[in-house]
C-alpha cells in the first residue's frame, strides 16, 4: 500500500481508525445502547448511550464528542417524542470534552454542565411547554445521577482503551489504578 509520500507501508503495518470513524462508531453504539432503558420509576428511565460520546469527547476532543453525542442521543427523540434530551446529551459530550482539555476532572465538568446548562435548559423547556409533568423533577435529578455514572464509565473506557492500545499520552493525566477504581465505586 503506497502512502502519501510514495513509500509503501510494510504489510504488517496497521492503521488506527480515524477520529471521524471512531466518532461515528461511538455514536452508533450509543444509539443502540440508548434503546435499552433501565426503568427507575414510572416514566423515568436510565440511559447509558452517552458513555460512548463522552469517551470520544475525552479521548478525541469536543467536536468529535458532539458528533457522537448527536448520533447517540438521536435515539431519545424516538424514545421520548421530543428533541430536548438530544440537545442536552449531545452538548454534554462537547462541554465535557472542552473542559477536560482545559484540565477539569471529567466528573466535575459533567456536573458543572448539567448544573449550569443542562438542567436549567430542560427546566425552562418544561415551564414554557406549560404541560406540567409530575415526575419532571425526578427526571432532572435522575439526569445528574445518570450522567455522573456515565462519565465515570466513559473515563474507565478511555483508560482501559489507552492501556490496551498502549497509548502513551492519554488526554487526561494518568492516576493510579486505585484512584480510578475508587472514583468508579464512589
Amino acid at each position: 500500500v503506497a502512502s502519501e509520500t510514495g513509500a509503501s507501508d510494510p504489510p504488517h503495518a496497521t492503521r488506527s481508525p480515524g477520529p471521524l470513524l471512531v466518532s461515528l462508531a461511538a455514536g452508533a453504539a450509543g444509539f443502540v445502547v440508548n434503546g435499552f432503558t433501565l426503568p427507575v420509576i414510572s416514566g423515568v428511565v436510565l440511559l447509558f448511550g452517552s458513555i460512548f460520546p463522552l469517551a470520544v469527547a475525552l479521548a478525541l476532543g469536543p467536536r468529535y464528542g458532539l458528533l457522537a453525542g448527536v448520533l447517540a442521543a438521536s435515539r431519545t427523540v424516538l424514545l421520548f417524542g421530543h428533541p430536548y434530551a438530544l440537545a442536552g446529551f449531545a452538548f454534554e459530550a462537547a462541554a465535557v470534552g472542552w473542559l477536560a482539555r482545559r484540565g477539569w476532572v471529567p466528573l466535575f465538568s459533567s456536573l458543572a454542565y448539567w448544573a449550569l446548562v443542562g438542567v436549567p435548559f430542560l427546566a425552562a423547556v418544561e415551564i414554557l411547554a406549560e404541560t406540567p409533568n409530575p415526575v419532571w423533577r425526578m427526571v432532572l435529578a435522575k439526569l445528574l445521577v445518570n450522567e455522573m455514572l456515565a462519565v465515570l464509565l466513559a473515563e474507565v473506557l478511555v483508560w482501559v482503551t489507552a492501556v490496551a492500545w498502549r497509548v502513551p499520552n492519554p488526554v487526561f493525566p494518568r492516576r493510579p489504578v486505585r484512584n480510578e477504581l475508587l472514583r468508579l465505586f464512589v
